[in-house]
């Protein structure tokens, strides 16, 4: 191991002459390989590159000398090409630089869930002792990168904040998380700190102004010097020193909104029965218009076809369901289909933004605006429903019981009830857990545990796809839940 750092040193301060009489000394397969770093060093990455093409010809199973080839293609801006090679040397053999590489490469490009498979395949083989204190926190950025991707926010922060080196792309995407869950005063924090280290970093500048319109507090006047201005030092340090000094009232600002109240909630592994109040509304008056096309384009929302199927099974036009409800309507994405099995369809939604476009659809015969444990509570008529649909609206309850309760004063023996949930990962003590998505998931067993105490059980249930999230499918229960004839 000695002689191998003699090498180093001796390529890294130019003394070849020196450094052929330690490669000379080598094995054969060491002696190939050191013989690639040399010609890097003492000719430039194009003999390099040369170099190992005629050697691997010869000597294909050199997996050592396939990792020395990806670091130039790298080097030379060929970050596919250095993929391809550092993949190929793993698929020989074992190398924890090859693997290190790999990461790293593959994490710039984006290719997130190949990263995920390249942990899940060979990180046991990582011999984390070993690394030195630049490879272990380029790894650990690649790990917050990808626990950012699929969702899991809190393991991606805490993983940064393991980081021992200040680099502009941990307080990038430090930022970046905090902008994925809408805390946007923290997000500004994160890239200005960073500007305090890396001044007029383009990256660090582009994400700290357009973070700004996130907040409205602060005036015009603050983002149009900057944007006037986008290469001065000077204007932002304007702005840099205002935002200090309104920094407590922004946070302050921020600590009162129901929003960042449950966000911070979520992303701090806390689980609060129920979200502040106003969190939903303003949530879902914020999203009604890119509603239904980031739902189906972005996410490929599973719901309402697999509620349409369910209730298709049940109800027909012939005969109809005599009146139903769509809880939680959003913007009446099942109305089309409801209305079709429903003499009376009636939706509630707390967004009144989502009920005008739900308005807009013309498939409703009522629309209430309200929240749907109100609505069950205070329902007066003399007319149970055959239908309540529950789609998509129970991740953002956590403490079923409430809910449960005023749904079971709105049945009868012939009530279906058809809902989804989102499935937990993992043991949760209380039956439900907020996730870093902000949403709510709950214990099947919890449900069936819990749904006697009402009157109720579950008359089928199936494990189901939801929507796309953080690059993976998102997994729950469909649920036809109805009064328990045993009582």
């Amino acid at each position: 191991m000695q002689s191998i750092e003699n090498i180093q040193n001796l390529l890294i301060n130019s003394r070849f002459n020196e450094a052929k009489e330690c490669i000379d000394s080598l094995d054969d397969t060491n002696k190939l390989v050191w013989k690639g770093w040399l010609t890097v060093y003492e000719s430039g990455l194009e003999e390099g590159e040369s170099f190992c093409v005629s050697q691997l010809q010869r000597s294909p199973t050199n997996h050592l000398l396939w990792s020395v080839l990806g670091w130039i293609y790298w080097e030379q801006g060929h970050p596919h090409k250095a993929m391809v090679v550092y993949e190929r040397s793993l698929s020989i053999a074992w190398s924890q630089s090859a693997y290190l590489n790999a990461v790293s490469v593959i994490c710039e490009l984006g290719l997130i869930s190949r990263v995920q498979e390249l942990m899940d395949e060979f990180e046991d083989n990582l011999q984390f002792r070993d690394l030195s204190s630049p490879e272990l926190d380029g790894y650990l950025l690649c790990k917050a990168i990808v626990a950012r991707e699929h969702g899991r926010a809190p393991e991606a922060l805490q993983l940064l904040n393991s980081i021992g080196s200040q680099t502009p792309e941990v307080f990038i995407l430090r930022g970046h998380i905090y902008q994925d869950e809408f805390l946007y005063t923290q997000a500004m924090m994160s890239y200005q700190k960073g500007l305090d280290i890396f001044p007029m970093h383009p990256v660090l500048l582009n994400d700290f102004q357009r973070v700004l319109q996130h907040l409205p507090s602060i005036p015009k006047g603050v983002h149009s010097l900057l944007s006037d201005q986008p290469d001065s030092l000077e204007a932002f340090l304007k702005v840099r020193a205002y935002l200090e000094r309104i920094r407590a009232d922004l946070l302050e600002r921020d600590a009162d909104s129901p929003e960042v109240q449950h966000l911070s909630a979520a992303l701090h592994g806390r689980n609060p029965p129920q979200p502040p109040d106003g969190y939903v509304e303003e949530l879902f008056d914020d999203y009604a218009e890119r509603f239904e096309s980031h739902l189906i384009e972005k996410l490929d929302y599973q719901v309402p076809q697999l509620i349409a199927s369910v209730v298709n099974n049940r109800f027909t036009p012939e005969p109809p369901a005599v009146l139903s409800w769509d809880l939680g309507c959003g913007t009446g994405l099942l109305g089309p289909q409801l209305g079709a099995v429903s003499k009376r369809l009636v939706g509630v939604d707390i967004s009144g933004k989502m009920l005008r476009r739900a308005r807009e659809k013309g498939t409703y015969d009522d629309l209430i605006h309200g929240d749907i444990v109100s609505f069950l509570s205070e329902y007066s008529g003399v007319d149970f429903p055959d239908l309540i649909v529950v789609a998509d609206t129970l991740v953002y309850i956590g403490d079923l019981r409430p809910f449960l309760f005023s749904l079971s004063g709105c049945m009868n023996q012939n009530t279906q009830v058809v809902c989804t949930i989102e499935r937990v990962d993992g043991v949760t003590s209380d039956g439900f857990q907020l996730t870093s998505s902000g949403r709510y998931a709950h214990s099947i067993e919890w449900v069936h545990w819990l749904l006697p105490q009402y009157g109720l059980t579950v008359k089928k249930q199936g494990e189901v796809v939801l929507r796309q999230g953080g690059g993976t499918w998102v997994r729950g229960w469909l649920l036809i839940i109805e009064q328990d004839s045993q009582l």
